[in-house]
């Protein structure tokens, strides 16, 4: 077997060897960098490297299957079609010596010299070595890098441009307090979140929720109360009647916590209570006929009223309250009267103090009747008026 031929094929094998894989790995390459996100799914890196790796062993067994790779026999009949100095004998260089004749190995030693003079040995890998696929691989990856670098600008610049939603939080909760209009109180903000309200106050309630919530309601005991959003982040409620019991605010349909505060919190009433009455005269010990005495005295005797009234809004009237009796037995009549001591005009103020005569006879006691004294007072509740 000839040396040259031999040595020439190793040339052309290593040579190819080399391209495939250079062909292969930017196949590869390429495929590591195109596959880093396909649409809006983001591919890990390991998917990637995998689909990377399969692609190259499925090109490196189309290019074992497909290449024509260079062999002795396939070189000599490429030389031998090329070069006509050669006279079609150089596949005699890829027998072995011993099984030819002398015509052969005459025409051996020929074509041995003459290969041995062509000196353009890139002339003959030529028909080996095909270069536009590997300038076909090289490109692609090239392409491959800069369209990556591309996709991670862009994919940076739309991470950066698309804001990251706000988790949905309370951090302000405030609620308005109107009192009723009788108690002479003024509007104000509760100083907590389980404020205690006057009875029959209306409540109004704000929140600064921070995201982008879709629906935010107060829940009471007696149904839910919606707030609608307004400017700066601030949802607020209408005006509606204050109840006791517990509340909490719900945003997109469950209960948040405001601020650091937990997400349950209580409304306290305070009730109207009713005046309260103290009387310091008469004495309630008072005796006003002894057995010396006529009937015709007690009907002539003046009592002497000392009284003191307080409300914790307003007093609205204050008065005694008389039911004189006349009559025995059967024929025993009742009579009310109701004489009222305070104005008219409604200016009595939280507190009223008086000290009053009055002369029984004037109350229409008679010697043979009875008479029942009552000091009623009432605040300036309209309607629903406590009475002490």
């Amino acid at each position: 077997m000839s040396v040259l031929l031999k040595t020439l094929t190793a040339r052309i094998r290593q040579r190819q060897y080399f391209r495939a894989a250079a062909y292969v790995i930017s196949a590869s390459l390429a495929t590591l960098l195109l596959s880093g996100q396909f649409g809006e799914f983001a591919v890990s890196f390991r998917i990637r490297l995998a689909l990377a790796v399969g692609i190259g062993v499925a090109f490196t067994l189309a290019i074992v299957w497909r290449r024509r790779w260079a062999t002795r026999l396939r070189v000599a009949e490429h030389l031998d079609a090329r070069y006509r100095v050669l006279e079609n004998s150089t596949t005699l260089l890829a027998r072995r010596p011993a099984s030819l004749n002398t015509i052969e190995t005459l025409q051996r030693d020929r074509v041995e010299g003459a290969l041995s003079n062509l000196s353009d040995e890139q002339d003959l890998l030529a028909p080996f070595e095909r270069k536009a696929p590997l300038a076909w691989a090289i490109g692609l990856s090239i392409v491959a890098l800069i369209a990556n670098l591309f996709v991670y600008v862009d994919r940076s610049t739309s991470v950066s441009s698309v804001p990251t939603p706000l988790p949905i939080e309370i951090s302000q909760l405030q609620i308005e307090i109107r009192p009723p209009a009788y108690t002479g109180l003024t509007s104000r903000v509760a100083d907590s979140l389980s404020p205690l309200i006057e009875e029959g106050a209306q409540l109004r309630f704000s929140a600064k929720i921070i995201g982008a919530p879709k629906t935010a309601a107060v829940a009471m005991p007696s149904g839910h109360y919606d707030l609608y959003r307004g400017d700066n982040a601030l949802w607020q409620s209408q005006w509606f009647d204050a109840e006791s019991g517990v509340y909490q605010v719900h945003v997109d349909g469950g209960a948040l916590g405001i601020g650091q505060a937990g997400a349950t919190h209580e409304l306290r009433i305070r009730d109207d209570e009713p005046p309260v009455i103290v009387v310091a005269r008469p004495d309630n010990r008072l005796t006003l006929l002894t057995p010396t005495d006529e009937k015709r005295d007690v009907v002539d005797h003046v009592l002497q009223f000392a009284i003191d009234v307080q409300d914790d809004y307003g007093i609205g009237e204050v008065a005694l309250e008389v039911t004189r009796s006349a009559g025995t037995g059967e024929q025993v009549a009742f009579e009310e009267q109701r004489v009222v001591w305070t104005a008219s005009d409604g200016t009595v103020g939280k507190t009223y103090q008086t000290e009053r005569q009055v002369e029984l006879s004037t109350l229409g006691l008679t010697p043979d009747g009875e008479l029942y004294l009552t000091i009623v007072a009432t605040d300036n509740r309209p309607m629903m008026g406590g009475e002490g």
